[in-house]
């Protein structure tokens, strides 16, 4: 339906105006603009022409302007598991409150009151009794890489063999592999092979 193209560059004909306060004057050009007034004027319904949209011409970034399509085989997971470390770890998003690595998330005081303030370690709970460990108990995760600790939440949305950290805490890139898609440059963050440990006397 169109709208504003962020970041909004002010010119005319994007977004609203005020006419009631000695003129017309863009949005862009006060501080700071009430919600009412933004509620109320209407917000353009056709893009403006001065916004940019990436190949929308149909030319892309090759000699002859089209698209290149790339193929390939499945691949086998670049660590995969084994006797000393035999399970896999996943990384995504933790919470409905956490976005990324919290570069914005992280400093609103609400969000931060809603996800849990230390890393935690998701894993299902066949593979917990296996291992000795405990609901909320602090287990160590250890890589190739490195190890760290986090506390237990056992769940049955985790398969077995597989155990999952959130990506937003620092610590967990202590974990992951450095391997990278050859074309995209996109790291392979998602799974290595770990191992987790009960830290009760009683484990071991």
């Amino acid at each position: 339906a169109g709208g504003i193209q962020w970041p909004y560059g002010g010119e005319k004909g994007q977004g609203t105006s005020d006419k009631g306060q000695g003129g017309e004057r863009e949005l862009s050009q006060r501080s700071p603009t009430p919600l009412s007034s933004l509620v109320t004027c209407p917000l353009p319904l056709v893009p403006s022409p001065n916004e940019r949209r990436l190949f929308e011409d149909g030319h892309y970034y090759h000699p002859d302007g089209r698209a290149k399509f790339l193929f390939e085989e499945s691949h086998p997971l670049p660590e995969p598991t084994d006797e000393q470390y035999p399970l896999l770890l996943l990384t995504g998003r933790g919470t409905a409150s956490q976005w990324h690595t919290q570069t914005r998330t992280g400093k609103s005081a609400v969000l931060r009151k809603l996800y849990p303030e230390a890393i935690y370690l998701e894993m299902n709970p066949g593979d917990a009794r296996a291992l000795g460990i405990a609901p909320h108990e602090v287990v160590t995760i250890t890589s190739r890489r490195g190890h760290i600790d986090a506390q237990a939440v056992l769940t049955a949305t985790v398969p077995v063999g597989q155990v999952f950290l959130p990506m937003h805490y620092v610590e967990t890139n202590r974990l992951t592999d450095a391997v990278f898609d050859p074309y995209s440059k996109q790291p392979a963050y998602k799974a290595c092979a770990v191992r987790v440990q009960s830290q009760s006397p009683l484990a071991k």
